[in-house]
């Protein structure tokens, strides 16, 4: 996306000055159709995906292609700056730029106004736009609202496939078997949102000395997740675990904690952490 942003900048910046040096309605005219085309193509494709889930939901037809994780978020992006693309049209056309600077210069803020909007508009059927954007905005809409904590894990994928190495070397389990959601989309949900359940949701298959060694392995690089806030998520075998009687059995003895290469695999196994 960056280098496709680079490259239009690039090529708008050099026909924009063009069309300003040589003062030419011809090279404004082809600037003109060129944004417009480029906006219509990217607005009919999001009205392609909106008139199907419209006529859909309307026939009780099954709308399961329509992922409301992606496609409301993909659609307030289109309403703020795709609106705001549709504006800069009608002032490109309507504005006598002969009458404004010497050298045409609001044609080309215009025209590289332009460009970055619909590379924002492009940006939103790119996968990034799942797997970073929409998680970072989660997160920081989590923060802004005061919630508990914010991990490291960068998307859904990521803790889906801890969850599922966790359950895999049976570490973990739901103690909500009747629960209406996976128990890995429960697990990337509240790390993702940073709030903390009620009541513990996870039974960890640890003890005192494992658990403390998971803890720090997920912790890793996180903000104001703590141990006491970890054992609100989670509950290990013994039933009165505290953080004082899991720091105090980490650090009472030198010997690793039983398996602790399987729990350092559930990481290592897992897509690439950032640090």
């Amino acid at each position: 996306m960056k280098k496709l942003y680079s490259i239009s900048i690039l090529c708008g910046l050099i026909i924009s000055l063009l069309a300003n040096t040589y003062r030419s309605k011809d090279f404004y005219d082809i600037i003109f159709i060129f944004m417009v085309i480029t906006t219509s193509y990217l607005f009919i494709k999001e009205l392609r995906i909106l008139l199907k889930y419209f006529i859909s939901y309307m026939f009780n037809l099954n709308s399961g292609f329509f992922d409301k994780k992606i496609e409301r978020p993909r659609l307030f992006v289109y309403l703020i700056f795709g609106s705001f693309s549709i504006l800069l049209l009608y002032l490109y056309y309507y504005v006598d730029k002969r009458n404004f600077l010497d050298f045409y210069i609001i044609s080309t803020i215009f025209v590289l106004l332009h460009i970055t909007l619909s590379c924002v508009l492009i940006f939103t059927w790119h996968q990034d736009f799942e797997s970073k954007f929409i998680t970072k905005i989660q997160k920081k809409i989590s923060r802004k609202n005061n919630n508990s904590f914010s991990l490291q894990w960068n998307s859904p994928e990521e803790l889906n496939l801890i969850y599922k190495n966790l359950d895999e070397k049976n570490f973990v389990e739901v103690i909500d078997e009747n629960s209406e959601n996976l128990d890995y989309i429960i697990f990337s949900e509240i790390i993702i949102n940073g709030k903390l359940p009620e009541s513990p949701l996870f039974k960890l298959n640890m003890d005192n000395r494992q658990t403390k060694l998971f803890f720090d392995l997920l912790s890793h690089n996180s903000e104001g997740f703590t141990l006491d806030k970890f054992l609100k998520i989670f509950k290990n075998k013994n039933k009165k675990a505290t953080r004082e009687s899991i720091e105090s059995s980490y650090s009472n003895t030198d010997i690793l904690p039983k398996r602790h290469n399987d729990l350092k695999d559930v990481f290592s196994n897992s897509l690439v952490k950032k640090d």
